[in-house]
């Protein structure tokens, strides 16, 4: 069972209007939890989460997800890599297989080349596959595949069965390569997905979406091994924001600095990588809520083990560009505690963090992502309550000199 080791929850940034930087997510989350007509009957409130080696394994993310699903209804798997180019990928609902792809992605790629909202593009001929199994309820909703269509497109071909191909559509265009989504609802529950290059050309595929019928919250995870935020920017712009508006989140997260800390990079270049990305990516949804997370706990071992200090201008940062920008800033060593290195002795101890005191073990993923649920709740009945007040007419906050 999580506990708290400190009574209160970290403080939000106000916004200069004094708005809750996450109001559109809350409202977006306040309609899946009303379901009271036709049109909220297939509501989404959508969570975009960009970051490093921390998400890939689908961690604290996938605990997070889980908890939060079991609240607001399961909106499904969410964002789904075809083809990773690095080791390691894993996603908590859907166990994934690929073969025959050619992929590229924004860590060794060239700057303003196509790689899709997760940062890696696929390329495939005839037999290319990747395969898509439930790890729980059947997939019973809407299949999404992001893709390129060129004029030596081929068909992309989905199955629901070995050897059956449900349905296929070909990325042939006449003239200029563009972008387009391939939107199928499938129609039976399945618990298996298969999206397959399927002849005529070759077929270049950015990712694959799955959500479920019905109200519920989805969590997409973007996460690439050894990424850091300013990498993304590598991504053609027009084609980087076309794919963001494409898949219309309410919430968009960065989580870096893991690997920022050890470059040696100033807080003032930190700080603006951090806003370039963030502007990059409301770019995509303008009325969407946004939010940096800080990194994870990190140690050193110095006579004992401490909170690794080279993250403090990491965290300055990152509460600058919020500050900036009017986005959330959480630091997640502060729902465990108020001293960084007493957090992080506490992690170890618990063996919640790994011997290279900077990743997460099974345990930690999931006291981490049991403590983000917990925070995102408090914050949604705190912004509920002020919701209720102002549609009263009671001021939540009155001024100081107010009579009694």
């Amino acid at each position: 069972m999580f506990l708290l080791l400190f009574i209160g929850w970290p403080t939000n940034n106000a916004r200069a209007d004094g708005a809750d930087p996450l109001h559109a997510f809350f409202l977006s989350l306040q309609v899946v939890d009303a379901k009271t007509s036709s049109e909220q009957a297939g509501a989404k409130a959508r969570i975009a989460w960009w970051g490093d080696s921390a998400i890939v394994s689908d961690g604290y993310t996938g605990r997070l997800r889980q908890v939060l699903q079991q609240r607001h209804g399961d909106g499904g798997p969410g964002f789904l890599h075809v083809a990773p180019t690095f080791k390691g990928y894993w996603h908590r609902k859907a166990r994934i297989r690929s073969a025959g792809w050619r992929s590229k992605g924004v860590l060794f790629g060239r700057r303003g080349t196509k790689f899709g909202l997760g940062g890696v593009s696929a390329l495939g001929y005839a037999g290319a596959q990747t395969t898509y199994r439930s790890k729980g309820s059947p997939f019973n909703g809407l299949v999404e595949v992001f893709y390129e269509g060129s004029p030596r497109g081929g068909d992309i071909a989905l199955y629901t069965e070995p050897r059956h191909v449900a349905h296929k559509h070909t990325t042939r265009v006449a003239t200029d390569t563009t972008d387009a989504v391939l939107r199928w609802t499938l129609p039976a529950p399945t618990k298996w997905v298969r999206v397959r290059s399927g002849g005529g050309g070759v077929i270049r595929v950015f990712g694959v979406v799955l959500e479920q019928k019905g109200p519920g919250l989805v969590l997409d995870t973007m996460g690439v091994v050894g990424l850091r935020g300013r990498r993304l920017l590598k991504n053609e712009p027009a084609h980087h924001i076309g794919q963001i508006r494409a898949r219309r989140p309410d919430l968009l997260v960065v989580a870096f600095g893991g690997n920022e800390r050890v470059d040696g990079m100033p807080q003032r270049r930190h700080r603006q990588d951090m806003v370039a990305l963030m502007e990059r990516l409301k770019r995509g949804a303008p009325t969407a809520s946004c939010m940096f997370m800080a990194p994870l706990p990190h140690g050193k071992r110095r006579r004992g083990i401490i909170a690794d200090p080279r993250l403090t201008k990491i965290f300055a940062a990152q509460r600058q560009a919020a500050e900036q920008l009017g986005c959330d800033f959480l630091n997640p060593s502060t729902l465990f505690g108020p001293d960084p290195d007493a957090v992080m002795r506490s992690f170890k101890t618990k063996r919640w963090i790994s011997g290279d005191l900077a990743h997460l073990t099974n345990t930690g993923h999931r006291e981490v992502g049991d403590a983000l649920a917990n925070w995102f709740a408090n914050r949604y009945s705190d912004w509920k309550r002020t919701q209720a007040q102002l549609s009263s007419g009671v001021d939540s906050d009155p001024p100081s000199d107010a009579a009694p």
